[in-house]
């Protein structure tokens, strides 16, 4: 009976305790939404170090911080990274992006576009 109690009292405290610290919390970095922006956004002849289209290159955070002199794309101005990608929907242009890329990219919009 007891070596039952045991057992029941630890697959409990396994299931309590192993799926919550496996479940993944909204998105709030850079680095969750890099994979998506470096495929869709900062490719060769767009947003990329050479072409820069815009003055806005999407190859690092800084870049599309404007913190290197670029325009600053992570506002919610007209023309911005938000406006265009997540309210107009018309970039990038081959309308490449899932709605579930969509949904992580505004979860980063959401939690102001940090970086760390």
């Amino acid at each position: 009976m007891r070596k039952r109690l045991c057992i029941g009292t630890f697959l409990i405290l396994f299931f309590a305790l192993g799926f919550s610290s496996c479940e993944k919390g909204p998105i709030t970095t850079y680095q969750d939404v890099k994979h998506i922006i470096s495929t869709s956004c900062a490719v060769s002849g767009c947003h990329d170090p050479i072409t820069v289209r815009q003055n806005i290159d999407f190859s690092t955070y800084a870049t599309m911080s404007g913190s290197t002199g670029l325009n600053n794309a992570l506002t919610k101005n007209t023309n911005s990274f938000y406006d265009r990608v997540l309210v107009k929907q018309n970039m990038p242009p081959n309308g490449s992006l899932s709605q579930a890329d969509r949904d992580i990219l505004q979860q980063w919009v959401d939690s102001n576009y940090p970086e760390n």
